[in-house]
């Protein structure tokens, strides 16, 4: 993608912007895909879809930051914790779960040819 930082402007919150404009090349592809997949589930999970703005909902870009608990805006009507979970995917994708509560663990089944 072009230019991320322009849509990170527009969708993403300050704190999310500041840890995307610090980060360069694919690094900074990643993490844009990573914020954006991470604060996708979590909308759906509440059932807010993309009738919450974006940016209200302020999610962790590292890759090595899940699974959390993420803080909701106080317009979200489902008050459970939820907590965020990165997907196993194959190269070059990027995916993620939102979980009510904590505690949860992600369990990969592959299932093969007989």
């Amino acid at each position: 993608m072009a230019d991320v930082e322009s849509i990170a402007r527009r969708f993403f919150s300050p704190r999310e912007q500041a840890a995307l404009a610090g980060l360069q090349g694919n690094a900074k592809t990643e993490a844009f895909f990573r914020c954006w997949t991470r604060k996708e589930a979590i909308l759906k999970a509440v059932g807010a879809g993309l009738s919450l703005p974006l940016e209200s909902v302020d999610v962790p870009i590292a890759s090595d930051a899940l699974p959390c608990l993420v803080q909701l805006p106080h317009t979200v009507t489902d008050t459970r914790d939820w907590s965020l979970h990165d997907a196993r995917t194959p190269a070059d994708y990027i995916g993620a779960g939102a979980l009510p509560g904590d505690g949860w663990q992600i369990v990969r089944l592959q299932a093969h040819d007989a």
